[in-house]
């Protein structure tokens, strides 16, 4: 097929491939139409990945990571998955509707302070979640810590033995296993 072999980045490229390989002579407005009208094709902007997230390594990262989570689930482990972010902006619109020849730009007015979260979502449901208006360290780290196993400590007596936290590898989480927090 022709899309197979070669990326055709516009209506000019693809017009030149056609009338290449085929007898009939397309315009470029004539490809257009087609690709836009029978085809449902939209000419939009890129949106680009990270070059290492799709790597043969992290695809593998991910298989070992799924598998040994399934295993713990099989066990009957609860998995608490925690991570951290922020929020800046009260608007996360990326495109709007706009008039003809009308601006399309949008004030973005910035949060003072920002809302810093720490979410813990466990596999049961359970969702325990802590907002500040400060940045996120290992102090907040910590307090949220503390917090949650005081909770898990009153709900369910003896939650160490078959509950698993699940963390990225932030710095500031790097410090709790230092000490000892949970």
């Amino acid at each position: 097929m022709l899309l197979d072999t070669k990326i055709l980045e516009s209506v000019g490229q693809v017009a030149m491939e056609l009338n290449h390989k085929l007898d009939e002579k397309y315009k470029r407005h004539q490809v257009a139409k087609i690709m836009k009208v029978d085809m449902g094709l939209q000419y939009r902007r890129i949106q680009t990945v990270a070059l290492h997230t799709n790597s043969d390594k992290n695809r593998i990262l991910r298989q070992q990571f799924a598998m040994q989570l399934v295993t713990l689930l099989r066990q009957g482990k609860r998995i608490i998955n925690v991570d951290e972010s922020w929020l800046s902006t009260s608007d996360f619109r990326s495109m709007k509707w706009r008039a003809h020849r009308s601006n399309n730009s949008l004030p973005k007015a910035q949060m003072a302070p920002r809302i810093s979260m720490i979410v813990g979502i466990e596999t049961s449901g359970a969702v325990y979640l802590s907002l500040l208006q400060s940045n996120n360290d290992s102090r907040t780290m910590e307090l949220f810590f503390k917090s949650l196993s005081k909770k898990l400590d009153a709900e369910r007596p003896g939650w160490r033995k078959n509950t698993v936290i699940l963390m990225d590898n932030v710095c500031a989480i790097h410090h709790l296993a230092d000490h000892s927090i949970l």
